[in-house]
């Protein structure tokens, strides 16, 4: 059991620091002279998506599927961005990230109340703690 655990902790570390990793990339197109975000954001989503989906198939637990809805949300993330054409990039920003964390909330509100586990409610607070610090 606590093998697992330490398994799993380090694919999400991972996980982690290849979205660290996204985030500096995002940062430091505009150095490359690519100044639409839009253009490389949705790409960057869907590679995000490819290693949870890895993740998900890595750290394989019954019944435990937040890895795999968490992909399946920068599918949906990634899509929203590349299918809706709109040229005001800020709010094309805004609200792929509005739609990203409350896609992300459904998700870890999910697991936490319908499977009713600690570990979940925990990453729930943790999460929701992060949220009103932000704001």
């Amino acid at each position: 059991m606590i093998k697992e655990e330490k398994k799993r902790n380090i694919i999400e570390a991972i996980l982690y620091f290849i979205l660290i990793i996204i985030g500096i990339i995002i940062m430091s197109f505009p150095a490359f002279g690519l100044i639409n975000p839009i253009l490389y954001l949705g790409a960057l989503f869907y590679i995000y998506a490819f290693f949870t989906i890895i993740a998900y198939f890595l750290s394989r637990k019954e019944k435990d599927y937040e890895l795999l809805f968490n992909s399946l949300i920068n599918i949906i993330v990634a899509s929203f961005l590349i299918a809706v054409p709109n040229e005001n990039v800020p709010f094309m920003l805004g609200t792929s990230m509005l739609i990203y964390t409350l896609l992300i909330l459904v998700n870890r509100g999910f697991i936490a109340f319908i499977e009713q586990t600690k570990r979940m409610l925990y990453k729930l607070h943790l999460l929701l703690t992060i949220q009103y610090e932000i704001q």
